[in-house]
């Protein structure tokens, strides 16, 4: 419990930068980016434009320092927010 804790601080404490609807959105895409590998797709998904899915990528990766785009840092991202319990915000 510790360290999934210390995970989620290490990794996530930028979000709270963001207001949550914004935080919310962000870990939306970032699952469906993670589930898909495509921002088209992602887009499809979400219903919105290629370029918003990239913009909030984006935002995530300034917020948290964290590129979801690279495998590795999507590998660390996943698992904060597995440990985190935003896990169920997959979208549909």
């Amino acid at each position: 419990a510790d360290t999934a804790d210390e995970l989620v601080r290490a990794e996530l404490a930028g979000l709270s930068l963001a207001p949550v609807r914004e935080r919310d959105r962000l870990v939306e895409t970032v699952l469906a980016y993670a589930a898909t590998g495509s921002v088209a797709d992602v887009a499809a998904r979400l219903y919105c434009h290629r370029n918003t899915v990239r913009s909030r990528l984006q935002r995530f990766a300034e917020l948290t320092g964290r590129d979801v785009t690279v495998p590795t840092d999507a590998a660390v991202v996943l698992l904060a927010i597995q440990a985190s319990g935003d896990h169920g915000r997959r979208p549909a």
